[in-house]
């Protein structure tokens, strides 16, 4: 019993010499950027190179994204029906509003505001994910053009 403890207690060890050397190799501060057109004009060329356009002419989008979330949107009324660990979500992501059901009823008044800020959270969360760059000129997003060790310029 003393051996396993043993090789448990140097396995702790290393691994959080491991985290601490890992930590300090990759921390990294963040680049000074510069707000301005040059910025908004390498925003809008990345716009035009993932072709927004058809992004934006999308009507209906469906997808999963791991961890078991399921997403049906109805871009044009802002509409999403949310399926996760057997509930199930009708939101506007946009107004914070919806309804929500544990499998087939409906959820009780008490759980209905619990489950509808989970099924908006995540539909952000991983509606990012699905389309990133798309967001680049959501409200409350900065623009900065920084300068990449490779001599190239980045947003």
């Amino acid at each position: 019993m003393k051996r396993i403890l043993r090789y448990f207690l140097y396995f702790f060890i290393l691994l959080i010499a491991v985290g601490t050397v890992t930590y300090f190799v990759m921390d990294k501060e963040l680049p000074e950027g510069k707000a301005g057109p040059e910025a908004e004009a390498l925003a809008e060329k990345m716009l035009t190179a993932i072709n927004i356009e058809a992004w934006n002419a999308i009507d209906f989008i469906e997808w999963d994204f791991p961890r078991g979330h399921h997403f049906l949107w109805d871009r044009k009324r802002d509409l999403v029906e949310v399926k996760w660990d057997g509930h199930r979500a009708l939101i506007n992501p946009e107004a914070g509003t919806g309804i929500a059901y544990e499998g087939e009823k409906k959820a009780d008044a008490d759980a209905q505001k619990t489950l509808t800020g989970k099924a908006i959270h995540l539909f952000w969360n991983d509606s990012f994910w699905l389309m990133a760059f798309a967001k680049v000129q959501d409200p409350g997003t900065t623009r900065k053009i920084v300068d990449l060790e490779d001599g190239k310029q980045g947003l």
